[in-house]
C-alpha cells in the first residue's frame, strides 16, 4: 500500500513538470518565470518528501531489525536451555529491556478453580516483584482482559487513571497498588481458548509493538506445552499407578538425594500387608489389587505426602519435622483406620530427636516390623489350630 501510494505521487509530480515546461515553452516571459519558480518550488517540495521517505524508511529498517534481533535472541534462550523456567526468566528479562518496562510476566489460566496464576515475573532493577502476591487471582477480576483478547488478540492500558471506568474496580485497585499506569499484553490461545497471557508493565519503549509479543507468545506456548509433557512424564515415573502413591523411583530418589544428610525429630513406618497372597491365590489378583487399593487409602488418610509403595505389598512412610507425641498419635489413628476398615498389615514405627542415618533409621523399623509379622503368624497358626480341635470335639 505504501508502495503503492508512493508511486502515485510521483506520478502526480511528473505530470505536473510536463504541464509546467509546456507552459515555459509557449507563454511569455512573464508567465515563464512565474512558471519556472513555481517549478523549483515543486522540484524543492519533491527533495523534501523523498528525503522524508528515505528517513522513514530507514527507521522502520532500523526497528525492524531491533526486533529480529530481540526476537531471535528470544527463541535462542528458549531452545538452548534444558531448564524450562531458567529459559523463560531470561527471555522475560530480554523483552523487559526492549520495552524499557518495569515487569514482564507469564500468566496461567485454571478454569477449574477459576483462578488466574503468576507462574512467571522479571523485575527491572528497582521495581518490586509481585509474583507472590498474584499466584491466585479470582478469573473474574480481569474479565475485560479475556475479552479484549478474543475481540483484538491484544490489550493494552495507555493510562489506568483515564480509563478506570473501563476496568473492574479489583483489576484497578490490583493495578494501582503496583504502580502500573500502563501495560500491554497478549493471549495464549489453544482450541480458542484462552490459557494465559503475556504481558509488560509500563513500557516506555516501543509500547506498540504487539507484533513482537505475538511472535515471541507462540514460542512460549510451545515451551510450556513442553513443560507441562515433562511434568506429567515426571509425575508418572515417580507415581504408583496402583495406588497414587509415590512409587519405588520416587523412594530411591528421595534416599540417594538424602543420604548422608543429618534429621532432626523424624519418624519412619515399614508397612506389610498380611494375608495377600492367600487373598490373590482364593480370590484372584482383581481381589489382591482392591486389597492393596484399600490398605493404600487408611495409610495416605494418615501420612498423604510422605507415603511411598515400594513393593508389591510394602509401603514406607518417611516423615521428617514431626514431633514424637504427633507422630505417636497418627500411628495409633493408623491402626485404628485399618481395623475399621479390615486391613490388616504388620508394621515397625520409629521416631528419632536426631537421626544421622535414614538407612538404619528404616533398617530398624524393617526388623520391628517383622517382628510384629511374626507374632502375626504366630497368633494366624495358632488360631487355626484352636479351630481344628474344636472341629474335633464337636
Amino acid at each position: 500500500m505504501k508502495n503503492k501510494t508512493g508511486k502515485t505521487t510521483q506520478l502526480l509530480l511528473m505530470i505536473i513538470m510536463t504541464i509546467i515546461v509546456a507552459l515555459i515553452m509557449y507563454q511569455n516571459v512573464e508567465d515563464r518565470n512565474r512558471a519556472v519558480l513555481f517549478l523549483l518550488l515543486c522540484y524543492f517540495l519533491w527533495n523534501v518528501w523523498t528525503m522524508r521517505q528515505l528517513t522513514k524508511s530507514r527507521a522502520d529498517t532500523v526497528m525492524e531489525l531491533e526486533r529480529s534481533t530481540v526476537l531471535i535472541q528470544c527463541v535462542t534462550e528458549l531452545s538452548s536451555h534444558e531448564d524450562v523456567d531458567q529459559a523463560i526468566n531470561n527471555l522475560l528479562k530480554i523483552v523487559t529491556e526492549y520495552f524499557q518496562g518495569d515487569r514482564t510476566y507469564i500468566f496461567e489460566m485454571d478454569y477449574e478453580e477459576k483462578l488466574v496464576h503468576n507462574t512467571y515475573e522479571y523485575a527491572a532493577a528497582g521495581v518490586t516483584k509481585e509474583i507472590e502476591n498474584l499466584r491466585d487471582v479470582p478469573i473474574q477480576i480481569i474479565q475485560t482482559w479475556i475479552d479484549m483478547f478474543h475481540e483484538r488478540r491484544m490489550f493494552y492500558i495507555s493510562d489506568l487513571d483515564r480509563e478506570k471506568e473501563k476496568e473492574d474496580a479489583r483489576a484497578y485497585e490490583v493495578l494501582k497498588a503496583q504502580n502500573i499506569n500502563s501495560l500491554i499484553a497478549v493471549p495464549f490461545k489453544k482450541n480458542g481458548v484462552v490459557t494465559g497471557f503475556f504481558g509488560v508493565d509500563n513500557p516506555r519503549e516501543h509500547y506498540r509493538d504487539f507484533e513482537l509479543l505475538s511472535s515471541i507468545q507462540f514460542f512460549i506456548m510451545n515451551r510450556l506445552e513442553t513443560r507441562s509433557r515433562q511434568e506429567q512424564l515426571q509425575y508418572l515415573s515417580y507415581r504408583d499407578m496402583l495406588t497414587n502413591l509415590y512409587n519405588r523411583n520416587c523412594y530411591i530418589r528421595f534416599m540417594e538425594g538424602y543420604r548422608g544428610q543429618k534429621f532432626e525429630n523424624i519418624g519412619v513406618v515399614y508397612i506389610d500387608l498380611n494375608g495377600l497372597k492367600k487373598v490373590n491365590d482364593e480370590q484372584g489378583h482383581e481381589a489382591g489389587d482392591s486389597f492393596i487399593r484399600r490398605a493404600a487409602q487408611q495409610i495416605v488418610a494418615v501420612f498423604p505426602e510422605h507415603t511411598y509403595r515400594i513393593g508389591g505389598d510394602e509401603f514406607v512412610v518417611i516423615y521428617p519435622g514431626i514431633l514424637e507425641q504427633q507422630f505417636e498419635f497418627l500411628m495409633s489413628q493408623l491402626r485404628l483406620n485399618a481395623r475399621q476398615h479390615h486391613v490388616s498389615f504388620s508394621c515397625g514405627a520409629v521416631w528419632k530427636k536426631e537421626c544421622d542415618s535414614l538407612d538404619a533409621l528404616l533398617k530398624e523399623a524393617d526388623e520391628k516390623m517383622y517382628e510384629e509379622k511374626k507374632h502375626f503368624y504366630e497368633k494366624t497358626e495358632h488360631d487355626r489350630r484352636r479351630k481344628i480341635r474344636r472341629s474335633e470335639h464337636v
